[in-house]
């Protein structure tokens, strides 16, 4: 089901993966209204995050995919709504999820979600900051936070999370903008090694902060 998934969106595997598996593409499906500092900063945060687990991070733009190109590790990481700080924020709900990566039975898909209503909410403060760079600049990096963390479960395959850090399972706002969050050093040696193989999936699921 993986390879049909990606195969629909004209994204290929090989059929035998490198032991070396060292650069991550990350195809972004932004809305047009998303702020473009928030994007940039965000994909600073990103690539900053996951290179400490030995990965580089190349970003693509999903609307720009060419059919049928292929890659050793890809992530599809869509943004519901538009991570604007500017927005009038909304109020989090009860559980509600920041971002989510697709589980279906058991298995970790490289398909990633960011539910930018709840992540303005959540951050509600930013908007009453005057510096629209700042604001934006705390928007960016807290989304980024978000993504290294689902894409974490992408790499290991665990729906388990860390104690501490980027891997724990859930934020508050002083750690998506935090100067400094970083992963726990044993998840990142873990990021290094190459996922299982895929399997046949059927239900679905998914990892949830």
């Amino acid at each position: 089901m993986l390879r049909c998934l990606l195969a629909f969106l004209g994204i290929f595997l090989p059929c035998c993966a490198s032991a070396q598996q060292d650069t991550l593409i990350l195809f972004l499906d932004s809305p047009t209204s998303q702020p473009a500092n928030v994007l940039s900063r965000m994909k600073e945060e990103t690539s900053a995050l996951l290179r400490t687990a030995g990965h580089v991070i190349e970003f693509r733009d999903l609307k720009s995919r060419k059919s049928g190109e292929s890659f050793d590790q890809v992530v599809v990481v869509r943004w519901n709504g538009a991570c604007d700080a500017g927005q009038t924020p909304g109020t989090i709900r009860n559980k509600e999820k920041l971002a989510f990566a697709h589980v279906s039975d058991g298995r970790v898909l490289p398909f990633v979600e960011v539910e930018c209503r709840a992540v303005t909410a959540l951050l509600a403060d930013l908007a009453r900051l005057e510096n629209v760079w700042q604001r934006n600049q705390l928007m960016g990096r807290a989304v980024g936070r978000l993504v290294a963390h689902e894409v974490f479960h992408v790499l290991t395959q665990r729906t388990t999370h860390d104690h501490t850090g980027v891997g724990k399972p859930h934020f508050q706002k002083r750690d998506l903008i935090a100067e400094s969050f970083t992963f726990e050093e044993q998840t990142r040696a873990q990021m290094q090694k190459p996922a299982p193989a895929s399997s046949e999936e059927s239900s679905e699921e998914g990892t949830g902060r």
